[in-house]
């Protein structure tokens, strides 16, 4: 099918003044970048998919299903097990490497211009393949680096051990240095707040082309999503359904509904046909936003997909745009993250544990 521009979409994304380029093809939509590349705006999204066997199935079941986008990272310890069966699935000729696009991740262990090419380079070989489409810098933060450890803690303070003497400007050089070698096809950050995306705008010779964020129903990220669309930088969001299942959300989440009995989320799904999630994918997509569901599924990896044969009515996009509660699933503040110096989640810095 040849691609054509949906500006019928484009006119409904998240600030009025901001233009999302996207093209259609066979039945999907995908994001144009500021660097000229085109991403998925439907992927599978793969934190805490570790096990070997669940991961496999569930990376080939998406791939069945139509999905063309892969999200992983050094943290989530599964790039091993993606790229290995990536492999075997390029040798079945079920798709080609240039078929699939695959995003992963600089982990905090490895702030700092330098550290950025070598460490991209050991992901690759965790992956077998020769670049990834999107490389992110996963958060702000610079741990101190300990071989083996995700998270370097204090014995004493049971504290993450922070790198003060690292930055996420110089960790851009870094990443910059990534997409000049052709390492990564385009470069973008994840979990930068406002302030932090400014700090690397200034300062880079190359724009972020994606941020990645938390962004659902009870967590629009408004203000956020029209800064960054606002200057070509593209919009991922992770955790779109709200994390259902999420043993991380914080204490004050359990006050609000459950995303996928939320009566007004299952009310507008009645008025199209469609279930609670369909319609929590599909106004992310109308916003603008591309969006990295998790699931091991393969019903559900199926019915992720089936978003692009509705559109919901403006007044059903106000509708959950007012369900907006500020809350966060995702705050990591554990391992005293919150106490960083570049945290990125102002309302919940300096706190302990938000999980009690």
């Amino acid at each position: 099918m040849a691609a054509k521009c949906c500006a019928s979409v484009t006119a409904k994304c998240c600030s009025s003044l901001a233009v999302v380029p996207m093209v259609e093809r066979h039945g999907q939509l995908f994001l144009k970048l500021n660097d000229g590349n085109e991403m998925p705006m439907v992927g599978l999204g793969t934190w805490q998919a570790d096990d070997d066997s669940i991961t496999r199935k569930a990376l080939r079941n998406c791939i069945n299903a139509g999905y063309r986008l892969i999200d992983t990272a050094w943290w989530y310890s599964n790039e091993e097990i993606i790229g290995d069966e990536l492999q075997k699935i390029f040798k079945e000729g079920i798709i080609k490497r240039e078929d699939i696009f695959i995003t992963t991740k600089l982990h905090p262990s490895f702030m700092g211009r330098d550290t950025v090419v070598p460490q991209l380079k050991i992901q690759l070989e965790k992956l077998k393949l020769d670049y990834v489409d999107l490389f992110l810098v996963h958060w702000p933060m610079a741990y101190e680096h300990e071989p083996g450890s995700l998270f370097p803690l204090d014995p004493e303070t049971k504290k993450v051990r922070l790198d003060h003497t690292k930055h996420y400007t110089q960790t851009w050089k870094g990443m910059e240095d990534v997409k000049r070698l052709g390492l990564a096809k385009s470069i973008g950050i994840s979990n930068h707040n406002i302030r932090q995306v400014e700090d690397v705008l200034l300062r880079a010779n190359i724009r972020p082309s994606v941020l990645q964020i938390e962004s659902h129903p009870y967590l629009a990220n408004r203000k956020l999503i029209e800064f960054c669309q606002l200057r070509q930088i593209a919009i991922t969001a992770y955790s779109p359904l709200a994390n259902p299942g999420n043993s991380w959300a914080p204490k004050e989440s359990a006050k609000y509904p459950k995303p996928m009995s939320d009566e007004k989320l299952t009310a507008i799904g009645k008025k199209y046909g469609k279930t609670p999630a369909h319609v929590m994918l599909r106004w992310q997509i109308q916003r603008g936003v591309s969006v990295i569901p998790k699931s091991v599924n393969e019903d559900r990896l199926k019915a992720n997909l089936n978003i692009f044969d509705f559109t919901l009515s403006p007044e059903d996009m106000e509708v959950i745009n007012a369900m907006d509660q500020g809350t966060r699933m995702c705050p990591f503040v554990d391992c005293g993250n919150s106490f960083a110096r570049d945290y990125p989640f102002d309302e919940y810095r300096f706190v302990v544990n938000a999980f009690e």
